[in-house]
């Protein structure tokens, strides 16, 4: 009886240990069956997958990555399962043989006693601390196997969560090839040649996503690499009023252009920043015409925040999309963002906007300068709203695709890099409405000076006075006249929120 009772302990917990890993095995069979089966996939006894699907279903570019993700994980239970097995037979076989050769050295020592009385002692004394080491290297052994058990559960769980982590990189890639870029539905629909520029941005984007699968993959999280998520949509509370000074001419148009940087927090990578609405009323007809300054990239090109799916919607890999697709989540929250505007400031005038058509000049600096130029050739846009112009200052405007009838002014330094992204719209050229306006250089060499925004306003600044090459001043005298109904009307500003939301 003793012998009986002393076995029920150790066999109740390794069944109770084997029953709760037995379950949790179960949950995660039935969690796994149903993602594979939403995919059409079938799971077997041996742990293989088989196609259920059909038709059209079967040519989705996502299948054959989630099918090695759900084997994965059918491979990690089988896994877990055979582990349990495993480990609850040992279990059990070292609890039997441990009390059997308890049980034998009771018995060779009450043999023992019963022979020799004087000797009994030490003969059970030495049966005893044989059964020890017997005892202590069954718990050994029954530790290691334990030990084997978890470590095998450990890297089926790690190859898991890193499949699962990667598998969103997958995910936007395969969306993203599903989107027609602008200069492939140009070349479709009216014959026009893509530009360089536009190609190799849409294959820089693509590959950047690309990457971000075996980024996620190594470093077990979804690092969001060239994610542009979805457009953030303003509303009213997104709405400040700003103090605004009419516009005397070029220099106060482009003050705005370059000030808008300041309303982000540069410590802050979740805070967005700000798309400024200038309504313009012209005091002589009463026509309110708006004017819109939009910032640029806006996040360090040297760290994770811009290329990573940044809130502001104006890093790095937007840049890229920009020019490639021309289209991004932040140009999308921009047009929401103006639109919004114009509607609280036609309102407050007792005009409601639908029906109107108000005219826009649209102005940016850098990428700001591609937003400008995507949003002033979207169509959608155009039913609403009559694009006046684009002004841009370092920014690769060649390949935006503008309208003809909509001028586009940029101002370039001579060996600022950004601009000449656009390689001169090769192979077509620099399309017809875009000047480009070229300052002569001066100063550093460095980027950080060439594509600053005080060295633009500051170029901008002396051409406004009349200092600079014919060719220059005959060229903003050509902008100061085509864009002059801008100037001199009384100014309400509204300031409001844009970026971009991820997962």
């Amino acid at each position: 009886m003793e012998s009986r009772a002393r076995r029920i302990p150790p066999v109740a917990d390794a069944l109770d240990d084997a029953a709760s890993s037995f379950s949790a095995i179960q949950s995660a069979q039935s969690s796994l069956a149903a993602r594979a089966g939403a995919w059409d996939y079938g799971i077997a006894d041996s742990g293989w997958l088989h196609d259920t699907a059909s038709g059209w279903a079967r040519l989705d570019p996502r299948r054959p990555f989630m099918r090695a993700r759900f084997q994965g994980g059918a491979f990690s239970i089988l896994t877990r399962l055979n582990f349990t097995d495993v480990s609850l037979a040992a279990r059990l076989r070292a609890s039997d043989t441990l009390h059997d050769g308890r049980d034998l050295l009771d018995d060779a020592g009450n043999a023992a006693q019963d022979l020799l009385a004087t000797a009994a002692d030490g003969l059970l004394s030495g049966a005893e601390w044989l059964g020890g080491r017997i005892s202590d290297g069954l718990d050994w052994g029954r530790e290691r196997i334990e030990d084997a058990q978890e470590w095998g559960r450990d890297v089926a769980d790690d190859l898991a969560s890193r499949v699962q982590h990667a598998a969103p990189a997958w995910d936007r890639f395969v969306d993203t090839v599903g989107t027609t870029p602008e200069w492939l539905r140009d070349l479709r629909e009216r014959g026009e040649i893509p530009q360089i520029a536009e190609v190799l941005g849409q294959a820089a984007f693509l590959g950047g996503q690309l990457a971000g699968v075996p980024a996620n993959f190594l470093t077990d999280d979804d690092l969001h690499l060239f994610d542009d998520g979805r457009p953030y949509l303003a509303s009213s509370a997104d709405i400040d009023r700003h103090d605004a000074k009419p516009f005397d001419g070029i220099n106060s148009i482009i003050d705005p252009m370059m000030d808008v940087y300041n309303t982000q927090d540069p410590t802050d990578h979740t805070d967005r920043p700000r798309v400024q609405v200038t309504a313009v009323e012209d005091p002589a007809t009463g026509e309110v015409r708006y004017v819109v300054a939009i910032p640029g990239t806006t996040e360090a090109m040297d760290n994770l925040n811009g290329w990573a799916g940044n809130p502001a919607g104006t890093d790095w890999a937007a840049n890229l999309r920009g020019v490639g697709y021309g289209d991004t989540a932040a140009t999308q929250s921009i047009m929401h963002s103006v639109e919004l505007a114009i509607r609280e400031d036609m309102a407050a005038r007792g005009a409601p906007l639908d029906g109107q058509r108000p005219e826009v000049l649209f102005t940016g600096h850098s990428q700001g300068g591609i937003i400008a130029g995507n949003i002033a050739g979207d169509p959608g846009f155009a039913e609403r709203f009559r694009v006046g112009g684009v002004v841009s200052a370092g920014s690769p405007v060649d390949t935006l695709g503008v309208p003809g009838d909509v001028p586009v002014y940029n101002y370039q330094n001579q060996f600022d890099p950004v601009p000449r992204v656009d390689f001169g719209g090769a192979p077509t050229g620099t399309p017809s409405n875009v000047t480009n306006i070229v300052f002569d250089h001066e100063g550093s060499y460095s980027p950080t000076h060439t594509h600053l925004q005080q060295t633009y306003q500051d170029n901008i600044r002396e051409l406004s006075y009349g200092t600079g090459t014919a060719e220059n001043v005959t060229k903003q005298q050509q902008l100061d006249a085509e864009l002059a109904r801008f100037y001199n009307g009384n100014t309400t500003a509204y300031r409001v929120t844009f970026g971009r939301e991820t997962e």
